[in-house]
């Protein structure tokens, strides 16, 4: 699984003079993404908006405090999916496991909550 961080964002800021709030949305471009041999991946819903605060102390430095949250989905699936791999059991002794898997669907919600 990998969580992209590709996004298209409208940010609008307001400035003071010691002062900035700053407000981010995004969601557009990312989502969960599989990279799959034998199956197919499905990008869901993705989105995430921002907030944050931060107070100058001076020219090039300032304190900051910002919150966020982002939701992103998706889903993989296998029409017929088979293999074997070869394992050792608890005493010891070796052998191969062999899995035949038919009609597999998975899905993944992903909820990101950020301080």
């Amino acid at each position: 699984m990998i969580c992209c961080s590709f996004s298209a964002e409208a940010q609008d800021e307001i400035s003071y003079d010691k002062s900035e709030l700053s407000i981010a949305a995004g969601g557009i471009f990312s989502g969960l993404d599989y990279d799959l041999k034998d199956g197919g991946a499905h990008k869901g819903k993705m989105f995430k908006i921002e907030l944050g605060y931060a107070y100058r102390l001076g020219a090039h430095f300032s304190i900051g405090l910002g919150v966020g949250y982002q939701y992103a989905s998706g889903s993989a699936s296998f029409d017929n999916l088979k293999g074997a791999y070869d394992d050792m059991d608890s005493e010891g002794e070796e052998f191969e496991f062999r899995y035949k898997i038919k009609d597999y669907d998975e899905n993944q919600k992903v909820d990101q909550p950020s301080v």
